[in-house]
C-alpha cells in the first residue's frame, strides 16, 4: 500500500512546478511516512527471525552470536530494556534447571539476566499461568499411554481417554509468554517508541504529503469562490423577486479560472529546479 502512494506522489511531480523545495517536500514527507509507518512491522520480522534479539531464553541469536538479553526465571531485567520486546514483561520466563544447562553450558553472558532462586509456579502473583492439567491413573499407568497436557489446560480436559476422576493438576516450568495482557499499560521502550511514537507521527505525514500532493488548499480555496458566487447570485435572485423582476441567471463562471493557462513556470525559477 505504502509503495502505492508514494508512486501516486511520483506521478504528481509533473504537475507541480517552482523551486525545489515546493515540489518535491510532498514526495519527501510521504516517503518519510512510508519509512515511519512500516517501523513497527520491520521491528516485528526481526524480532521473529531473531536478528534483533528478543529478551526471552535463546541462547543465541540469529548469527550464531551468543545473547546477552534473556530473562531466565525472571520478568524483566536491564538488558531487556532495548530488546525487540514492545512490552515490559510482568510473566517470569521460566526454563528447567536441566534445560539451562544444556542451553547455557557456560552460563549467561550477564549474571543480572538470571534468578538463580527456583520460581514458585504456584504464586498466585502468576494468575494461574503455568497451571496444567494431566490425563494419569495412578494405580495403571500403562492404561493412558499419552500423557500430554490435556487441550485447552485450565478446567478443561478434553481428551477422549481422560475422565473426570482422573484429571491430575500440575504446573510446568514454560516460558511462553511476556505479560498477562497486552495493553498500553506495560508498553516497554521499544513499544512506546515504535507503536505509539513511529506509527502515528507516520500517519500524520502520510495525510499531510497526500493533501499538500493533491494540492488540497488551491482546490478548497477554488471551492470557495465558486460557493461565494453561487451565494451572491441567489441574493441578487431574492432581491429581484421582492422588487418583483426576474433575471436571467447564468452559469457561475470565473474568468480567471476558466481562461486557458499558460504554462505557469516561472522562467528564473527553473534554473533553480532541474528536472
Amino acid at each position: 500500500m505504502m509503495i502505492v502512494v508514494i508512486v501516486f506522489a511520483v506521478r504528481g511531480l509533473k504537475y507541480r512546478y517552482g523551486k525545489c523545495h515546493k515540489k518535491y517536500a510532498p514526495l519527501f514527507i510521504v516517503v518519510l511516512s512510508a519509512i515511519l509507518i512500516m517501523a513497527e512491522p520491520t521491528r516485528h520480522v526481526l524480532s521473529d527471525y531473531n536478528i534483533w534479539a528478543i529478551c526471552w531464553n535463546n541462547p543465541k541469536d540469529a548469527l550464531g552470536q551468543p545473547n546477552g538479553m534473556v530473562r531466565i526465571n525472571q520478568t524483566w531485567n536491564d538488558q531487556c530494556v532495548w530488546s525487540s520486546l514492545e512490552y515490559h514483561c510482568n510473566v517470569p520466563c521460566c526454563v528447567p534447571e536441566a534445560d539451562y544447562n544444556t542451553s547455557f553450558p557456560n552460563g549467561v553472558m550477564y549474571p543480572e539476566t538470571k534468578n538463580n532462586t527456583l520460581l514458585d509456579l504456584k504464586d498466585p502473583a502468576w494468575q494461574g499461568h503455568f497451571q496444567r492439567f494431566k490425563c494419569f491413573n495412578a494405580s495403571n499407568p500403562s492404561q493412558y499411554k499419552d500423557t500430554k497436557f490435556c487441550d485447552g489446560g485450565g478446567d478443561k480436559c478434553s481428551k477422549p481417554n481422560c475422565p473426570q476422576e482422573l484429571k491430575t493438576e500440575t504446573y510446568e516450568c514454560v516460558c511462553d509468554a511476556c505479560v498477562f495482557e497486552e495493553t498500553l499499560n506495560y508498553l516497554a521502550p521499544v513499544g512506546v517508541i515504535f507503536t505509539i511514537t513511529l506509527t502515528y507521527l507516520g500517519f500524520v505525514l502520510l495525510a499531510i504529503g497526500s493533501l499538500w500532493n493533491a494540492d488540497i488548499l488551491s482546490k478548497i480555496r477554488k471551492l470557495r469562490k465558486q460557493c461565494q458566487k453561487l451565494r451572491e447570485q441567489q441574493e441578487r435572485k431574492k432581491a429581484h423577486k421582492e422588487a418583483g423582476l426576474s433575471e436571467t441567471l447564468l452559469p457561475v463562471t470565473d474568468p480567471k479560472l476558466d481562461a486557458p493557462k499558460a504554462n505557469p513556470k516561472p522562467v528564473e525559477e527553473e534554473e533553480d529546479c532541474e528536472t
